[in-house]
């Protein structure tokens, strides 16, 4: 999928913005989308994660699901800590403080006490992101849902028979000359001529409710 997001060319969810009939939302942010670290929108992921679930892929290979009981950091250590990550710079202190500088964060701190910070909380969370590499981060709790989803439309009196019934192919790439699309999953019979796509949704909610 590297190449397709790669690609310079407009993607249609990108357009759908623009289709919002309040021009404002065009300008409205939040403090968090001046961080250097932006996180993939959820919605996304849980796309991801179901077309892999329903291809019968190995999870583990894109993904990192991580424990119930993990604490996640504040929006700004997190942006420090990935920048530090991505320069590989943890051991060089003056530029480690620079980035913290820059994100305004603790700027009273004493040096023993930016010292102890580095130790305690920094390191743990970049020798986490190491772990974890390119692999996309999903709670257990998106997980199960998830999964559940992909259940219930591999196995659903309704579904499976349209799964079923022609040949297919998940995250199907279209292109034109300024513009990209990403199929969920695309049908093709050559015989009848027929193509269908199909749009796969997740929902916040298990699919029983």
């Amino acid at each position: 999928m590297d190449r397709y997001y790669d690609d310079p060319r407009i993607s249609q969810s990108h357009l759908k913005r623009y289709l919002n009939p309040n021009p404002r939302s065009l300008f409205r942010s939040r403090e968090e989308d001046d961080y250097y670290y932006r996180k993939e929108k959820i919605y996304f992921s849980k796309g991801k994660l179901l077309d892999i679930l329903l291809e019968g892929k190995d999870v583990n290979e894109f993904f990192f699901i991580e424990s119930s009981d993990y604490k996640h950091p504040s929006a700004v250590v997190e942006s420090i800590a990935q920048e530090v990550y991505e320069r590989d710079c943890l051991s060089v202190y003056n530029l480690v403080i620079q980035i913290k500088d820059k994100h305004n964060y603790q700027a009273r701190w004493k040096e023993e006490t930016i010292l102890k910070w580095i130790d305690e909380t920094l390191y743990p969370i970049i020798v986490r992101k190491r772990q974890i590499g390119n692999k996309v981060i999903l709670s257990q709790e998106d997980y199960d849902k998830t999964a559940t989803i992909a259940t219930s439309i591999l196995n659903g009196e309704f579904t499976k028979p349209i799964l079923d019934e022609y040949p297919g192919s998940y995250q199907a790439e279209l292109y034109t000359d300024t513009l990209k699309g990403l199929l969920d999953y695309l049908q093709i019979d050559h015989e009848k001529k027929l193509m269908r796509i199909i749009d796969l949704k997740t929902t916040s909610d298990y699919l029983e409710a």
